[in-house]
């Protein structure tokens, strides 16, 4: 979807016609101006783009789309399917023109569709990297509803990062902002968004005041994709009450997802891991077995993450057979597919597997090979945090020390944070 401007469509279409700028111009306009406009100096006018239309025999409207009207038509193209392009490099190549030109508005679109992007595929360092030109761009675009969106994708990105606290009041102040402008469907967005940290924080009491005002929003909903997920929050939270509309809300989010089996997969997942919590472990189990059963195999490294999780909930709760099992399958297959945070994955897991079965040599074997492979991607938070963990396992083992050792690395590694 190459962007074009108006003079450069011009002299690449008489270059192709093999004519000279004189061929071109004849006794209608000066070559000098007819230069200019190929160089984007003078923006040609209507009758002209009409008579240079006509010398090519093209349609006078593709001369007219301006640089903008590409960019908008890109950004729509892309949006209506995702998996054709190469998603970011298209919202990075069009975000390019855009501040080139100035067009400060597709720049917040382009930001934030990029934005969300990063979240969606777990790349938050990608999405913090982006922040401060995003508050640039909506500081000269300052709306409500630009104000709504940003501070609602700085509240997915804090709750990508587990900080859930700052994430609420980032919805909180959606929802001030949605309430003063009587916009319901930002309200729903955030209200929903705002249970979500209000689960993770564990304060479930104010989660149940809130469900009764979800569920009359819920009707402004207009996409099923969204509504689905809705009715799909509220059945996790009737399901940690004990009531019989946990079933009723979870058949209909089921059947909105229709035939988008990973997310009803996604939301078995849910569903196992609050049954867990609440000692229901063999219900629980049928819905993670459930889940590995329907989830697409057409994405190889989705399915593999999605097992991964499955893996760690399992070592959790203690179902190390299971977990050891999916833990060896996905280890060949990250090997096979060459991918370093998977292949690191399956031997933390598998070290932590072992710890627990009271295996410590393989335990700390295994924990070896995982932090040999978490050097090679990580940053210096995510090896901070294994270091702890590390001198945590090796104090559990009674191994001084190499506890006093790691916890000597993360120190370091502390200070340069």
């Amino acid at each position: 979807m190459e962007i074009i401007s108006i003079g450069e469509k011009i002299r690449r279409i008489r270059i192709y016609k093999g004519l000279t700028l004189k061929d071109l111009c004849s006794n209608r306009i000066s070559i000098s101006k007819m230069s200019c406009i190929e160089n984007e100096k003078i923006k040609p006018d209507d009758s002209i783009l009409k008579f240079i239309a006509d010398k090519f025999d093209v349609d006078v409207e593709y001369l007219k789309q301006s640089i903008r009207d590409q960019i908008k038509n890109n950004i729509k193209v892309i949006m209506n399917d995702k998996n054709k392009f190469n998603y970011e490099a298209e919202l990075e190549y069009n975000l390019n023109f855009a501040e080139k030109y100035n067009y400060n508005d597709l720049c917040v679109k382009l930001l934030h569709l990029l934005f969300n992007y990063f979240i969606e595929k777990s790349q938050i360092n990608s999405a913090w990297i982006l922040v401060p030109k995003y508050y640039g761009y909506i500081q000269k675009c300052f709306n409500d509803k630009n104000t709504a969106v940003y501070y609602m994708d700085i509240g997915k990105y804090l709750f990508k990062a587990e900080e859930y606290t700052q994430s609420l009041n980032y919805y909180n102040n959606v929802i001030n902002i949605s309430k003063r402008v009587c916009n319901n469907s930002i309200l729903v967005e955030a209200l929903y968004s705002k249970m979500k940290c209000l689960l993770m924080l564990k304060k479930y009491k104010e989660v149940y005041t809130l469900v009764d005002k979800l569920i009359e929003l819920s009707e402004c909903e207009n996409e099923k994709l969204k509504k689905a997920k809705i009715y799909h929050l509220i059945s996790v939270i009737y399901l940690r009450q004990n009531k019989n509309d946990f079933q009723k809300f979870r058949d209909i989010s089921y059947s909105m997802y229709e035939k988008n089996l990973v997310e009803k997969a996604n939301e078995m997942f849910d569903y196992a891991e609050v049954m867990f919590e609440m000692n229901m472990k063999d219900e629980a189990l049928e819905n993670l077995k459930n889940a590995l059963q329907i989830y697409p195999n057409d994405d190889k490294e989705a399915k593999i993450k999605f097992i991964l999780d499955i893996v760690c909930k399992l070592i959790k709760n203690d179902i190390l057979n299971i977990a050891e099992t999916l833990c060896n399958n996905v280890l060949n297959e990250s090997i096979q597919l060459n991918n370093i945070v998977f292949i690191e994955k399956s031997y933390y897991y598998k070290s932590r597997i072992f710890e627990k079965k009271g295996d410590i040599v393989s335990a700390e074997t295994y924990m070896s090979f995982s932090m040999d492979a978490l050097l090679k991607f990580a940053n210096k938070k995510m090896v901070y945090k294994r270091y702890m963990e590390m001198g945590n396992m090796y104090y559990r083992m009674k191994n001084t020390s190499e506890s006093i050792k790691y916890f000597n690395f993360a120190v370091q590694i502390r200070k340069k944070l």
